[in-house]
C-alpha cells in the first residue's frame, strides 16, 4: 500500500480528528450510563458462570477445578482475560463481583478506544460518531441481547464478559493490522498477532469474526507481495502455536470438536432485530463501486457469508457472525448520517426518510435498557422492587448458607447450572462445559434421580455415587417427589436429602 494513502497519514491527524468530531463528548454520555448500569448490577444470567470461574480461577490460578462440577476437567472459560481478573483479584483482595465491575468499565474503554482508532480509519470526520450511534441504534424493534452484541440494549448487560473485552481488543487488532499494512514495521505485526491469539482463546466467536475481519483487510491493503506475506505466515504459524500451548482448555479440541452451546435464536429473530441496519447497505453498495477490494464491503460480504452458511447447514452458532455483519452497515450508516448533517453529497429526501424512521424503530428496540441506566434510588418504587430491576448479585443468596460449600446438587433446570456454582455449590451434571469426558453419564444420572419414574432404589444408589447431598427444584413436581429439610430461595426450593 501507498504509504502517502489516507489510512497511512490519517494517524498523524488523529488528535485533531477526536477533538472535532464530538466522539468524545458521546463516549462520555455513553460512559456514565454504563456506569450507572454496573454500578446497579444490571447484567445478563451468564454472570453466574462467569463469577463461578473467577471464583474457583482466583482459589488457585496454576491448577483451577472445574467451576460447575469440582472435578480437574479443562474448562473452557479459563481464558487470558480470566486469568488477568483472577490475578487482579488476588493482589487486590477484591471480591469477585466488584472485580467483574472494575472490569466493565475498562472494557468500556477498551471498545471506545478500538472503536474510534479502527473506525477511523476506514472512514472520516463526524463520521465516525455516527457510526458509534448507529452501532448502539440501528438494530431492529426486537434487537438480540447477547453476548458480544453491541445494541444499547445489549452491550451494559454483557459488559464484564470476555465476549466484550474480545470485541474492544478484535478493533485495536484491525487497527493495528491497518497499521502494519501502511508502514510495514514489525511491532505492529507482533501487537496483531498477540491480541488475535488472546481474542480467540478469550472468546472464540469473536475470534472467527476478527480473522474474516483480518483477511477482508489484507485483500483490501493487497498484502500479495513475499515482503508482507512471509512475515504474516510467520505470524500465523506462532498463533496457532500459541494456542495450542494454552494450558487451561485445548483450543483446537473446542473448535474442531463444535464443542459450543446452540444459538437458534440468532436465526429466528432475524427480521425485527436488525432491519434497522439495512440501510447501511446503501453506503457500501457506494464505496464498493469506487472500491471493489473496499473494507467495509468485504468484512460485510465475509461476515454474511459465513452467517448463512450456518442457516444453510443447521450451525446455528455461525449465527454469532453477525457483529461482523452489522458493523460495516453501521459504519455506512454512520456516513449516510454524516452527508445529512454536513450536506455533503447534497442529501436525498427518500434516504433521509428511511434514516428517520430506521433510527426510530432502533429507538424503540433499544428502549428496555434505559431504566438500568437510572440509579435505583432515582427510580419510582414500583420499578425498585421489579424483580427485573433488581441488582442480579442480590439474588439466590439462601444457597450460600444452605449446604456447606463444594457440595454436589441436583439442579432442575440450566440456569440453576450457572447460579449454584457462583454460590459455593456444585452441580451433578452441564450442559456449559465441552470438557467433561462423563458428560452423557452425569446428564442420564442428573435426570434419572428427577425423574418420578426412577426406582427408589436406583435414584438412592445414584446419589451415593456421586454424594449429592440436595435437589433444588423449580417445578411443583419436583418438590413433590422429594422429602427433606427445605430452604426457600428465591422461586426455587432447596431440599436436603434424608439418605445422604
Amino acid at each position: 500500500m501507498d504509504e502517502t494513502s489516507a489510512i497511512s497519514t490519517r494517524p498523524e491527524r488523529a488528535a485533531d480528528a477526536w477533538r472535532s468530531d464530538f466522539y468524545v463528548p458521546v463516549a462520555i454520555v455513553l460512559f456514565v450510563l454504563l456506569l450507572v448500569q454496573t454500578l446497579n448490577r444490571r447484567w445478563s444470567q451468564d454472570y453466574w458462570i462467569h463469577q463461578a470461574t473467577l471464583d474457583a480461577f482466583r482459589q488457585n490460578l496454576w491448577h483451577p477445578v472445574h467451576p460447575l462440577i469440582g472435578s480437574r476437567d479443562p474448562f473452557e472459560y479459563y481464558s487470558p482475560y480470566t486469568f488477568m481478573l483472577a490475578v487482579a483479584a488476588r493482589v487486590s483482595g477484591l471480591s469477585s463481583v466488584v472485580v467483574l465491575q472494575v472490569a466493565a468499565m475498562c472494557n468500556l474503554v477498551l471498545f471506545l478506544v478500538g472503536f474510534r482508532l479502527f473506525v477511523g480509519q476506514l472512514t472520516r470526520g463526524v463520521a465516525v460518531t455516527f457510526a458509534l450511534l448507529a452501532t448502539l441504534i440501528f438494530w431492529g424493534i426486537h434487537p438480540w441481547r447477547w453476548s458480544g452484541f453491541l445494541n444499547l440494549n445489549s452491550i451494559g448487560f454483557g459488559l464484564p464478559y470476555p465476549s466484550m473485552f474480545a470485541t474492544g481488543l478484535a478493533l485495536l487488532v484491525g487497527w493495528a493490522f491497518l497499521r502494519y499494512a501502511a508502514t510495514r514495521n514489525w511491532p505492529w505485526l507482533v501487537f496483531v498477532g498477540v491480541g488475535f491469539a488472546v481474542v480467540l482463546l478469550s472468546h472464540p466467536y469473536t475470534g472467527v469474526w476478527t480473522a474474516m475481519m483480518l483477511v477482508a483487510l489484507a485483500i483490501h491493503c493487497r498484502l500479495y507481495c513475499r515482503a508482507t506475506l512471509v512475515p504474516v505466515a510467520v505470524m500465523i504459524v506462532a498463533v496457532a502455536g500459541a494456542l495450542a500451548a494454552w494450558p487451561y482448555y485445548p483450543f483446537f479440541g473446542l473448535i474442531l470438536g463444535n464443542k459450543h452451546s446452540d444459538s437458534p435464536l440468532l436465526y429466528t429473530g432475524f427480521p425485527l432485530g436488525f432491519f434497522a441496519a439495512l440501510p447501511g447497505l446503501i453506503a457500501l453498495r457506494r464505496r464498493w463501486s469506487t472500491d471493489r477490494t473496499d473494507p467495509l464491503a468485504l468484512m460485510f460480504a465475509g461476515g454474511a457469508v459465513l452467517y448463512a452458511l450456518g442457516a444453510a447447514t443447521g450451525n446455528n452458532n455461525l449465527g454469532r457472525m453477525l457483529p461482523l455483519v452489522a458493523l460495516p452497515l453501521q459504519i455506512g450508516i454512520g456516513e449516510l448520517l454524516a452527508s445529512l448533517v454536513t450536506g455533503v453529497p447534497r442529501p436525498n429526501a427518500a434516504l433521509a426518510a428511511t434514516l428517520i424512521v430506521c433510527g426510530v424503530a432502533g429507538l424503540i428496540g433499544v428502549s428496555p435498557a434505559v431504566a438500568s441506566f437510572v440509579p435505583r434510588p432515582l427510580l419510582p418504587q414500583s420499578l425498585r422492587e421489579r424483580t427485573s430491576l433488581q441488582p442480579l448479585t442480590s439474588r439466590y443468596q439462601a444457597l450460600s448458607s444452605a449446604l456447606p460449600r463444594g457440595s454436589v446438587i441436583v439442579v432442575e433446570t440450566y440456569v440453576m447450572e450457572w447460579v449454584a456454582p457462583a454460590r459455593g455449590l456444585y452441580i451433578l451434571a452441564t450442559s456449559a462445559s465441552a470438557f467433561v469426558p462423563d458428560a452423557n453419564a452425569r446428564r442420564r444420572a442428573s435426570n434419572e434421580i428427577l425423574s418420578p419414574r426412577t426406582d427408589p432404589a436406583v435414584r438412592d444408589k445414584l446419589i451415593a455415587q456421586y454424594s449429592v447431598r440436595a435437589v433444588l427444584c423449580a417445578t411443583p413436581r419436583c418438590r413433590a417427589q422429594f422429602d427433606g429439610p427445605r430452604t426457600k430461595v428465591d422461586n426455587w426450593t432447596l431440599i436436603s436429602l434424608d439418605s445422604t
